[in-house]
């Protein structure tokens, strides 16, 4: 294995909305400088002061523990915290603050609420994520009222300056820990956290990534006199399966083979001109075309996850003078590097790990394709999913959620496009790493 896998205690053709490339292409990049963006005091990325749209909640995530408050609102005597995910009110009480644990390797979605008498009216929505316990990625929490988010995160390790990027979102470059972005709680719109730093000696790109998205309980399905510990029914379609797809791809048609005689180790060395293929496509949601396959469906009745795993042959052809590809032989390599282990299903919320180390069948295993992720998923819809991987092939997760109406949909979480191909040795030094996590 040729870098460190994170162990951890413990996805139709289509593209919708919320189908995105999450290889951003900055545009006018703001440039802020260090203290220029502090919690609760900042600047939205549309330059309205705070003065302007004050929120009406804040959120401090520090020491395993997310520290909301909230402004008192008129007619009031009562505030409502509920779970998002498993729609669970956790708190009622008079106070105008809650805290929350949270575990390492963990992520929560609470929603505050205000009661106003007979109804409930929402305050915002808080999304949290714990890293795992030596993990170099930030702690990072969104707080969203109606008219903005409030991104703020911690990092153990330092970090130059950390890129802010989402759809319809200008790209900000942030030497702080927070910035506000115009996103209120009706956006439907990823954002990613990304920096650059060194772990274990090895430079690392950090990825944290927040779906920000509609409440699912309004202040009509909580009501006005909901008690600690009752549990918030939804008004929408009931999510029978939810399949998770991790796909490893080469977008290229064919890929040189190394040379005889360099570090890459790999069946180069009768003087041919060797080209592997590869799957000649670009982002998809099921193509079929692959290097590596690792589908989980968490059925959430009868709690029960199901794991499929495929690894497709390399082509290795010879590149005639004449420029022609002709084909050679056909290897597949084995599927024993991808070990999926289900860890629980309780009929709403579903965890698995993967490890994957699966080698080009005509090279050594000192090029294989290595990733680890820790999948943490809901029946309402909802993720946590950190992980780490190389930068060669391509990477993307996608879900899809299959919901009592017959309807079907589909969310990309990631693209991580290749940097060199090659990154899938180790033994080249200037690729670097990339660990990430994102929840919904």
């Amino acid at each position: 294995m040729k870098f460190r896998l994170l162990r951890h205690p413990h996805t139709d053709d289509g593209t919708p909305a919320m189908t995105r490339t999450h290889t951003h292409r900055p545009r006018a990049i703001r440039t802020v400088a260090a203290g220029a963006i502090a919690f609760c005091a900042i600047t939205t990325l549309s330059g309205v002061p705070a003065s302007a749209a004050s929120p009406t909640l804040t959120g401090v995530l520090s020491g395993g523990s997310l520290r909301l408050a909230w402004e008192a609102v008129d007619g009031s005597e009562a505030y409502l915290v509920v779970d998002e995910r498993t729609g669970e009110v956790l708190w009622r009480g008079p106070d105008l603050g809650y805290t929350q644990a949270i575990g390492t390797d963990e992520s929560r979605s609470l929603l505050v609420f205000a009661d106003v008498g007979s109804t409930a009216t929402t305050i915002g929505k808080a999304l949290a994520m714990v890293p795992a316990e030596g993990s170099a990625l930030p702690a990072t929490a969104a707080v969203t009222t109606a008219s903005r988010t409030t991104l703020s995160w911690s990092s153990s390790l330092p970090v130059e300056s950390w890129e802010i990027t989402g759809e319809g979102v200008p790209s900000l470059s942030v030497q702080g820990s927070s910035a506000a972005l115009p996103l209120g709680l009706d956006s439907e719109t990823p954002v990613e956290l990304s920096g650059h730093t060194v772990v274990d000696g090895e430079a690392t790109e950090l990825i944290s990534g927040v779906a920000l998205a509609e409440p699912r309980f309004a202040g009509s399905d909580v009501g006005g006199d909901a008690a600690t510990g009752d549990m918030i029914a939804a008004s929408t379609p009931v999510t029978n399966s939810t399949q998770v797809v991790y796909e490893t791809y080469i977008p290229y048609q064919y890929i040189n083979a190394p040379d005889a005689g360099s570090p890459f180790d790999c069946e180069s060395g009768d003087g041919s001109d060797y080209w592997y293929s590869g799957d000649n496509r670009d982002f998809a949601f099921d193509s079929g075309k692959y290097r590596t396959r690792a589908s989980a469906t968490y059925a959430w009745i009868p709690a029960v996850t199901y794991t499929a795993k495929g690894v497709s042959p390399t082509n290795r052809y010879i590149r005639t003078s004449s420029g022609a590809m002709v084909y050679e032989s056909s290897r597949t390599a084995s599927k024993d590097g991808l070990i999926m282990e289900p860890m629980s299903n309780d009929g709403r919320r579903g965890q698995l790990h993967i490890a994957h180390s699966v080698g080009q069948p005509y090279c050594s295993a000192t090029n294989n394709i290595d990733y680890f992720i820790m999948e943490d998923v809901y029946q309402n819809g909802s993720y946590y999913f950190s992980g780490n991987h190389d930068q060669m092939p391509n990477h993307q997760l996608v879900m899809f959620s299959n919901l009592s109406d017959g309807s079907r949909v589909s969310r990309l979480i990631f693209h991580h496009e290749l940097v060199d191909a090659k990154c899938l040795s180790m033994f080249y030094p200037f690729c670097s790493k990339r660990e990430y996590q994102y929840s919904r």
